[in-house]
C-alpha cells in the first residue's frame, strides 16, 4: 500500500500535510477507489499543527459506485507530526445497503428468515462485526422452524419452543441439510456465548454453512414441486 502527501484540514481552520497510506478497494464490491482531494480532522485545536486522527473520502468506481471513509490515526513516533496510519475503512451508509438476496423459494417459505438474514449480512458492511453472528443464528432458527411447520403443520406449536438442535434432529430428513443445519447451529451458538467451542472455524463458515443450507433447502422445495406437478406414471 502506498503513502500520498495531502493537506489536512481541522475543524479549527488549521491546516497541516500528511502522508496517509491510499486503501486500494472499496469494501462492499472490491473495485477501485478513487481518493477526494481533501482529508478532514475533527480536531478543533488552534495550537497543534499536526492531528490526531483524520478521515478521507473515497469513492468506488466500480459496481456498487459507494463512498468509501478511510480513518487514519497519527503513527506513535517520537516527533512524528505528518506520517498516518490506516485504521479502518468504512462504507459511508447509503439510504439503501445492498446485501445479497434469498431466493423466491425461501422468501417464501421464511419471510422472517429473509429479513433477518439480510440485515446480518448488513451488519458487516457496517463493521458490526460482533453483531454478525448472532444475527446468523436468529435467522436459522426461523429458517428450520418455518420449513419444519410447512412439512408437520399438526407439531406447529411444539416446533416454535423446541430447541434448535432438536427441531433440526427430529424433522430435517433429507441428510446433508439436516448435517449442514446441525453444523450451522453449532458455531452459531459459538457466537452466542462467552466461550468458543470449535476454535478453528468462525463466522466466515458460518456463512458457508448457512449458504450450504439455504441450497439443500431449495433442492428439497423444488424437488418436491416438480414430484407434485409431474407424477411418476404407472
Amino acid at each position: 500500500m502506498h503513502s500520498k502527501q495531502i493537506t489536512i484540514h481541522g475543524l479549527s481552520g488549521r491546516e497541516a500535510p500528511g502522508f496517509l497510506p491510499v486503501p486500494e478497494n472499496c469494501v462492499l464490491c472490491g473495485s477501485r477507489l478513487l481518493p477526494y482531494p481533501v482529508a478532514l480532522s475533527d480536531s478543533t485545536d488552534k495550537v497543534k499543527i499536526n492531528f490526531e486522527t483524520v478521515y478521507q473520502a473515497y469513492q468506488c468506481t466500480g459496481t456498487c459506485g459507494r463512498l468509501n471513509v478511510a480513518v487514519y490515526k497519527l503513527r506513535a513516533e517520537p516527533g512524528n507530526t505528518t506520517n498516518y496510519d490506516l485504521v479502518d475503512l468504512l462504507v459511508a451508509v447509503p439510504r439503501e445497503i445492498p446485501a445479497k438476496e434469498v431466493s423466491p423459494e425461501i422468501a417464501n417459505l421464511s419471510p422472517n428468515f429473509a429479513s433477518i438474514y439480510r440485515q446480518a449480512l448488513i451488519t458487516e458492511t457496517l463493521s458490526l462485526t460482533q453483531l454478525t453472528g448472532l444475527g446468523f443464528r436468529k435467522a436459522l432458527e426461523f429458517l428450520v422452524k418455518d420449513y419444519a411447520i410447512s412439512r408437520y403443520p399438526e407439531d406447529q406449536d411444539a416446533i416454535k419452543t423446541k430447541p434448535l438442535g432438536s427441531c433440526i434432529n427430529e424433522y430435517l430428513k433429507e441428510e446433508y441439510l439436516r448435517e449442514c443445519a446441525r453444523r450451522a447451529t453449532w458455531l452459531g451458538n459459538d457466537e452466542t456465548h462467552y466461550s468458543r467451542e470449535w476454535k478453528s472455524h468462525d463466522v466466515d463458515d458460518l456463512k458457508k454453512l448457512i449458504s450450504l443450507t439455504l441450497r439443500w433447502l431449495e433442492y428439497a422445495i423444488l424437488s418436491e414441486r416438480y414430484f407434485l406437478e409431474m407424477p411418476a406414471k404407472t
